[in-house]
């Protein structure tokens, strides 16, 4: 299951994304502004551009923690 947590700045989105991670077995994929700087000159999609690469490596760790637990437990 993935779930994503949308909103204005400083409403909590963080902060509740690690009160789950606290009470589950969980990970969070952070926003890709703590991954990636923008450089200049590069289209104003560049930071959703980023985002969409982190769900599919998301998507990705998904698959490998399914394949690991078929395989080995």
């Amino acid at each position: 299951m993935i779930i994503c947590l949308e909103g204005a700045s400083a409403v909590g989105k963080t902060s509740t994304s690690l009160e789950i991670v606290k009470s589950t077995n969980t990970y969070v994929v952070p926003e890709v502004n703590l991954f990636f700087a923008r450089p200049t000159g590069v289209s104003n999609t560049w930071y959703l551009e980023r985002q969409v690469v982190l769900s599919h490596i998301n998507s990705f760790m998904n698959l490998l923690i399914k394949l690991y637990l078929v395989l080995f437990k």
